[in-house]
């Protein structure tokens, strides 16, 4: 998407912007997607989730619009430890649903 690019923290960590589908999408109807759109959304870190202390929710507005992958959460866990905006964006997948992405800035995978 192109929102943060790259980008160099102080303490010399590199990082590179990450789209992340957001699951569970079926769970939070309140929510309702356009083609397209680009916006902003919040995440939500979950640490009393009975299900999964990693749990990472995504919010648009007031209304929640469902989780980072358990395997994406569990594996970002100690970077997100508060709430955020971040840039959000809907787009058509593969069998035709609209599928909602969000962007977070996520060290440089070194090969």
């Amino acid at each position: 998407m192109g929102i943060f690019s790259r980008a160099k923290r102080a303490d010399t960590e590199e990082l590179e912007e990450v789209d992340f589908l957001v699951v569970g999408r079926s769970n939070y109807p309140a929510v309702k997607l356009s083609p397209g759109n680009v916006f902003h959304a919040s995440i939500r870190p979950e640490p009393k989730n009975k299900f999964d202390p990693n749990a990472i929710a995504v919010y648009v507005g007031n209304n929640q619009a469902g989780y980072l992958s358990a395997k994406s959460a569990a594996h970002h866990a100690g970077r997100f430890k508060r709430s955020m905006e971040v840039p959000a964006v809907v787009a058509t997948g593969r069998r035709g649903e609209l599928e909602l992405y969000v962007t977070l800035m996520v060290p440089l995978l070194k090969d």
